[in-house]
């Protein structure tokens, strides 16, 4: 605060936005506003009392800061969003005092009187505090009580979500720590539970050992039974190979004879011709009435070889030997 013999500057910061206000008010200015509430004051009385509340040298004098809409609320009227914004531009410091402060003594015990001091903000001051002006880059605008209250609403969901998640961790821990309690393990059972483990491991290890050594022996035997298969095979080609040998000499055989009898029916066929050429007819009604002689078969002195009915001989007995 400063004053002089016709004017007081007063100025007020505030701790938690660091906002600056301040105002400059005339004597005539602070003689009319006392007259106006009841209680008229001169100018240098009334900054002598602006000092003591300062100073705080008298009990019965004090500051009072309220906000436009508080005053309309202390009127009665009705608060409107203009005087919101306003809240923020504007404050009034009311100095109150008893009315013992006069030495006067009025009939109700406690009578106080308030002085409204109107204080503007000063953002030309803030800003060359900060060293930001308006228009520059770095020029933030305070930020309005909805928006305030926007983000209040946003850090308050943030941290009730954080605190539900924090209640959900705890809840499951102790649901784990109940069911630690209950199921936990008696050493009695463990030990029961891992003889069994161990006896059936036991039996499984004897039933896997005598199924390996009847593999084996199964195997061994697979073993002779291929080497013999392939003996048998080795014989099977070697009889085939003479089979075929002797069906080859047959065949030369055949052949030689067959050139042999053709040999000697030639001179058969010719007598024959001569003999047809000087026969009559009677001789040939003769020969028609005669019934035919019959030939007569001659059993071949060793039975015809059969090279089929041999190989399925051969291929029987090797089934035999298989089996």
């Amino acid at each position: 605060m400063r004053a002089n013999s016709n004017k007081i500057y007063i100025q007020l910061l505030d701790k938690f936005t660091g906002d600056l206000f301040s105002n400059e008010l005339n004597a005539e200015y602070i003689e009319e506003m006392t007259k106006k509430t009841g209680n008229y004051k001169k100018f240098n009385l009334f900054v002598d009392m602006v000092a003591s509340a300062i100073h705080r040298k008298n009990s019965t004098v004090g500051f009072d800061l309220l906000n436009p809409s508080d005053i309309e609320t202390l009127k009665g009227t009705k608060r409107s969003s203009i005087n919101t914004d306003l809240d923020r531009l504007k404050k009034y410091l009311v100095l109150n005092y008893a009315v013992a402060y006069d030495r006067y003594h009025y009939f109700q015990n406690g009578f106080r009187v308030h002085y409204p001091l109107p204080l503007i903000l000063n953002e030309e001051e803030n800003c060359q505090k900060e060293n930001i002006f308006p228009g520059s880059p770095n020029f933030r605008k305070e930020p309005t009580i909805k928006e305030t209250l926007r983000t209040l609403r946003k850090e308050y969901q943030q941290l009730e979500y954080e605190y539900q998640l924090t209640v959900d961790k705890l809840s499951e821990n102790d649901k784990l720590r109940h069911q630690l309690k209950t199921n936990k393990p008696n050493p009695s059972s463990i030990l029961k539970e891992k003889e069994l483990i161990e006896k059936a491991f036991d039996d499984y290890k004897d039933y896997a050992e005598h199924e390996i050594g009847v593999l084996k022996n199964e195997l061994r035997q697979l073993k002779v039974l291929r080497a013999k298969e392939k003996e048998y095979i080795s014989i099977i080609k070697e009889k085939d190979n003479n089979i075929g040998r002797l069906i080859a000499e047959l065949d030369d055989s055949k052949s030689h004879g067959k050139k042999r009898i053709s040999a000697a029916t030639n001179p058969r066929k010719r007598s024959s011709s001569l003999s047809s050429l000087k026969s009559t007819s009677s001789d040939r009604i003769n020969q028609q009435i005669l019934l035919p002689e019959t030939r007569l078969r001659r059993p071949s002195p060793m039975a015809r070889f059969d090279p089929t009915q041999y190989i399925r001989e051969k291929e029987r007995k090797v089934e035999n030997l298989r089996r």
